[in-house]
């Protein structure tokens, strides 16, 4: 499509450095959204019909709303594996008087393309809001909110998120897609029915806690088990998050970092770390790491890039009580001389304090490697 936020997001990423192909039933259309996306990109931008763009893309971002796929495309075929990205909100009805919906429009669009993966993402915020400067959005927390059930898919729209000065949130499984469907018709009532204007959004922070709490803490609820704590259920997903800003070049940082095999050079925890698979540059490596505790882990390396400035791992063997773990480590230029570091680490949690547990990675390994990436980056031997 190329609407209001099909023209502007294809734009964004254009600009970003991302090959974007246009699409849409109206060739016309779709070449005067490419024109305007050439005018600022650093990467290869086309136009043709929707189903061209279908072939075209990896990554598909679906703005047109309540119809289904094989009207726009023809054999669903051709959407096998891709990344879906939802955007769409259901018709603003007389009165601003909404009704929850049992089944959400991302939902309806899965049932319909079953081999593809869909996202729900971006359908909280109005067009206007992608016109502001990428570090304006990024200095105002400017959140975008991310379901699905497919860890790869999320991994993916959460790159493109952050492309554009954004902050992704983790907002779970697909089904909760009716939960950002409510959202979106909460702040579309803020932007016209209580007449705030289309840069009205939201933001997720995520705040530090009172030390010492005043009027005596939370009490145990029916979040928490008996010691306040919040009772974990088998399987359950744990995301963190770490981000900062480190004074060095990116080429700097990355040269630090881009043989996986080379991390006990620069995390203050891992005191040896040797490759039992692969060169370390290589998707497929595996390390072994050995850490100031004495506990040992092994980690693959799932995917590399070295001209976006990322690399994304797994791990495969712990004594921690976590499976299907899966991180990234992104670098992004700020200027000449500074860097932000993301660093995301995702897994669900056999057994135990969920909560404990993610403050634990989140401290020892997310925080700490970033603190560890300033040293070395301003160090003039790095640690052997």
């Amino acid at each position: 499509g190329t609407g209001n936020m099909g023209r502007t997001l294809g734009g964004l990423w254009a600009a970003g450095g991302h090959d974007v192909f246009f699409g849409s039933r109206q060739p016309q259309a779709a070449e005067e959204a490419a024109l305007l996306a050439r005018a600022h990109a650093t990467a290869l931008v086309s136009s043709g019909s929707n189903r061209q763009a279908a072939e075209f893309g990896d990554v598909l971002l679906y703005c047109i709303r309540g119809v289904d796929p094989a009207e726009v495309i023809g054999d669903y075929g051709v959407l096998d594996g891709k990344t879906f990205i939802d955007l769409n909100n259901r018709a603003i009805p007389p009165h601003f008087q909404f009704e929850m919906s049992a089944v959400s429009l991302a939902e309806d669009l899965q049932r319909q393309v079953p081999a593809a993966k869909v996202v729900k993402a971006f359908n909280m915020l109005a067009q206007e809001i992608f016109e502001i400067d990428r570090d304006a959005l990024h200095a105002n927390n400017v959140s975008v909110l991310v379901a699905t059930d497919h860890a790869d898919a999320r991994t993916a729209v959460e790159v493109l998120v952050r492309d554009l000065g954004l902050n992704p949130i983790n907002a779970g499984p697909l089904r909760n897609a009716r939960l950002l469907e409510s959202a979106a018709d909460l702040v579309r009532y803020l932007i016209s029915g209580a007449g705030l204007g289309p840069l009205a959004t939201l933001s997720v922070p995520r705040l530090t806690g009172a030390n010492p709490v005043r009027f005596g803490g939370r009490r145990p609820s029916e979040l928490h088990g008996e010691e306040g704590r919040r009772i974990v259920s088998v399987g359950e997903r744990v995301n963190v998050e770490s981000a900062g800003y480190v004074e060095a070049p990116i080429d700097t940082l990355w040269s630090i970092v881009s043989n996986f095999g080379d991390i006990h050079h620069w995390h203050p925890d891992v005191v040896a770390s040797e490759l039992e698979s692969g060169t370390g540059t290589d998707p497929g490596s595996v390390r072994k790491l050995r850490l100031r505790n004495g506990m040992t882990i092994r980690e693959k390396l799932l995917a590399i890039s070295p001209m976006d400035h990322y690399y994304k791992y797994s791990v495969v063997d712990s004594p921690l009580p976590i499976q299907d773990h899966e991180s990234l480590v992104r670098f992004t230029p700020v200027d000449d001389n500074q860097t932000q570091v993301t660093w995301t680490a995702g897994f669900s949690v056999t057994q135990g304090d969920s909560t404990a547990l993610a403050n634990g990675v989140k401290a020892g390994v997310l925080d700490l490697g970033i603190e560890g990436l300033r040293t070395a980056a301003t160090s003039p031997r790095r640690r052997e």
